[in-house]
């Protein structure tokens, strides 16, 4: 048997660039951006309100959970609760910031086509070879 050979795994995650998230959402439909902001805040919130039952001390809210399920779905659901009735902002901007990103990225193209539209017209008016 050979001896397995040593592969280096790259232990870097691999990121989008926070400038193509705008255009990565709009081709899943108008709602993906806010559905997944939502998502996210969900997350945030679960991971605080466990946070914050932790650090409350030995006591729990769900005395005899030595395997802390209960706690654990209790965080889940009351984060859940709190971004789909409102959160703390959170999705409102992450949804704004990527809304804006997506719209930038449409913008240059629409601006160098507009600034091609005025070139040929131009070149026609004034009779001179376009460049």
């Amino acid at each position: 048997m050979a001896p397995l050979e040593s592969t280096a795994l790259s232990t870097t995650p691999v990121i989008p660039p926070a400038s193509s998230l705008g255009t990565a959402f709009a081709s899943k439909g108008p709602n993906a951006i806010r559905d997944t902001a939502r998502e996210f805040e969900s997350l945030m919130l679960s991971m605080l309100i466990k946070e914050m039952r932790e650090a409350s001390g030995k006591e729990s809210f769900f005395p005899g959970d030595t395997g802390d399920i209960h706690g654990g779905l209790f965080d889940l659901f009351m984060g859940k609760h709190l971004a789909d009735a409102g959160g703390i902002g959170l999705a409102q901007q992450i949804t704004r910031q990527l809304e804006l990103t997506a719209n930038l990225k449409k913008q240059p193209d629409d601006a160098n086509l507009s600034k091609q539209s005025d070139r040929n017209s131009g070149a026609a008016v004034s009779g001179s070879p376009g460049p």
